[in-house]
């Protein structure tokens, strides 16, 4: 342990001379290592000038690639300062800009125009022919014990907790079984005053011996949340009207009217518009729509409305035409077609057809698949239809746009001045070789040993005083 102890203090004693011989030992050795390293920190100051040149080159680049990005790339015509369109700029007005609005292009000429708007283009949809969620029905049920039970609904996202009554019944005759009807304290009773009457009918159907809820008077939908009522009802919890599109479609298989199936691999496959789609049962409903509606070649949008309890599919591509199709000879399990989950046919699955943009432009009658398009260098946005077509009219007029061409070629020659200005600044820049890169040093406990911590470059001697410092030389 002595030992130890020894070697551990050894290392910090340090012999400052020899004795009788007036010699500073330590100096001369520092002395010596100093000459020892000068090679070695000339290449460290190379090394510092060489990095800081290499930044200093590095900014002057990336200054001239976000001008040349900026004014020169051909995929952003409105500053390209190769492009036409820069130098034969128009702008366009309308008479009235909630009808129409227009731009123009190289190729605009000045003048004026007039333009009535017989109808807009739209897109074709395809609908669920019926509700597609199966109707909230109970178990079939034949003796009841509620006295006193408890049952939450929620309505639309409301929730209320009723409590229910003794009830009296007989089988096979749903005229004496009062769950339901009973005047101050039935199931419809209680409902009408938890929500408000004519929002939800309860009725009983006794030849199955079940009880149904169904939506009415605006309300959508209804969820059975819980309470120790329902197992009595022939409900489990959760169950409700509407679909919830973010179960999965295995857990949704028998929610629909039409029971969902899949493949044998527990998937669902189906083509549109000659695109294919294929998607595991374990898939959200959510997560199959969206993955349909990012699809850019299927070019469709399908979704569910919970208002309605229906799918419906809308064309991405508006005009008239076939532009939505669902092929009726690749489909692996049941989400379309006849007895499909979905209530939308195979085929031609398009319910409502997609109409053309029909407008007369200075008389000429002309149609497009689309709500904006180009004609004699003027390009229209339609946005709405004249409620008389044949006696209104809105009046364009075409002008050359001076002001923005003078604006872009100012922008690209300030631009310009300014890398010149930073290029030239940098180029008559003074390198004063009496002030090369340093080793600042930090001293530590007793001032031993230095340590290096940072490298820099002094300007004048008084940065020097501000810390000590070690030249490389």
């Amino acid at each position: 342990m002595a030992v130890n102890n020894i070697n551990a203090y050894a290392s910090r004693l340090r012999l400052t001379g020899l004795s009788g011989s007036g010699l500073d030992t330590d100096t001369l050795v520092s002395q010596l290592m100093r000459a020892e390293k000068m090679p070695l920190n000339k290449l460290y100051q190379k090394k510092q000038l060489a990095e800081w040149k290499r930044d200093d080159y590095r900014s002057i680049t990336n200054l001239l690639r976000g001008l040349k990005d900026n004014f020169f790339d051909v995929l952003k015509p409105t500053t390209n300062m190769r492009s036409e369109s820069n130098y034969k700029k128009y702008t366009g007005t309308t008479s009235d800009s909630k009808i129409v609005t227009v731009s123009g292009n190289s190729s605009s000429v000045s003048g004026s125009h007039t333009i009535s708007v017989i109808n807009l283009a739209t897109a074709g949809t395809a609908e669920s022919s019926s509700g597609v969620t199966d109707l909230l029905q109970g178990n079939s049920i034949s003796d009841y014990n509620l006295a006193g039970k408890k049952l939450r609904i929620t309505l639309d996202g409301v929730t209320r907790e009723i409590t229910l009554d003794n009830y009296t019944y007989t089988a096979g005759s749903p005229a004496d079984s009062d769950v339901v009807s009973k005047a101050s304290t039935g199931l419809q009773a209680l409902v009408d005053t938890a929500f408000g009457a004519g929002k939800i009918t309860v009725s009983y159907d006794g030849n199955n011996q079940k009880i149904n809820f169904e939506n009415t008077g605006g309300a959508s939908r209804i969820t059975l949340a819980g309470g120790d009522a329902l197992d009595e009802l022939g409900f489990t919890a959760g169950a409700s009207n509407r679909l919830d599109i973010n179960q999965s479609l295995d857990a949704l298989q028998t929610a629909f009217a039409n029971d969902l199936t899949f493949n044998a691999d527990g998937k669902l496959k189906f083509k549109i518009n000659s695109v294919e789609f294929s998607f595991d049962k374990s898939v959200s409903l959510a997560n199959m729509m969206s993955t349909i509606n990012s699809n850019a070649d299927a070019k469709v949008n399908i979704k569910y409305d919970e208002t309605t309890d229906k799918f419906s599919i809308t064309s991405k591509q508006l005009g008239y035409g076939d532009n939505i199709s669902i092929d009726a000879s690749y489909q692996e399990g049941s989400f379309f077609g006849t007895g499909g989950a979905s209530g939308i046919n195979t085929g031609s699955a398009t319910t409502t057809q997609g109409a053309d943009a029909t407008v007369k432009i200075d008389g000429q009658l002309i149609r497009r698949s689309s709500n904006s398009f180009t004609v004699n260098g003027v390009t229209y946005n339609l946005l709405k239809a004249h409620s008389s077509p044949d006696t209104q009219s809105e009046t364009v007029s075409m002008s050359l746009d001076t002001e923005g061409i003078f604006n872009n070629i100012k922008s690209f020659v300030d631009k310009y001045n300014e890398i010149l200005s930073t290029i030239n600044t940098k180029l008559g820049e003074k390198y004063d070789r009496n002030y090369v890169p340093f080793m600042i040093l930090k001293l530590s406990r007793l001032s031993y040993p230095l340590e290096l911590y940072t490298t820099g470059i002094f300007k004048s001697p008084e940065h020097s005083r501000a810390a000590l410092i070690c030249p490389l030389k």
